[in-house]
């Protein structure tokens, strides 16, 4: 496996590491869980599931320096995607100037409120939890 897909598996495990923190499992049984994607027609790695009436896919993105050129692709790749999706990156290669200019493109394409770093998910979904449990 390369750095790229080591580094991006990192990732994975980061996200699932912020469900488990705030005790979000992949157990369909319980009203808010997460799916893993292995393979996925928009390239997205997550499905989660209750946090709103309808679930919520997550594409994920690593870029490991700013050396690295796949900026465009991802903004390409976001722009397949019919559902809702989150975007989620991370990695020093996203200070670069083509992948700020990726960030914003794809804030246009998916709304800049879907657009997070990991503390900024983080945030985002204790937020949501708390919203719904004051419902």
């Amino acid at each position: 496996m390369d750095k790229q897909s080591i580094n991006h598996k990192k990732l994975l495990f980061k996200i699932v590491g912020i469900f488990n923190a705030n005790n979000i499992t992949n157990n369909p049984d319980i009203e808010i869980y997460y799916t893993l994607l292995n393979r996925d027609a928009d390239t997205c790695h997550f499905i989660l599931h209750g946090m709103t009436t309808y679930p919520v896919k997550i594409k994920t993105a690593y870029a490991e320096s700013q050396s690295s050129n796949q900026a465009e692709g991802y903004v390409t790749k976001i722009n397949r995607v019919k559902d809702e999706v989150l975007f989620i990156h991370d990695g020093d290669g996203w200070r670069k100037k083509s992948y700020i200019w990726a960030l914003y493109e794809i804030g246009n394409a998916i709304g800049k409120g879907n657009v997070f770093n990991l503390l900024q998910f983080e945030d985002w979904l204790k937020i949501k939890l708390r919203e719904k449990e004051d419902r």
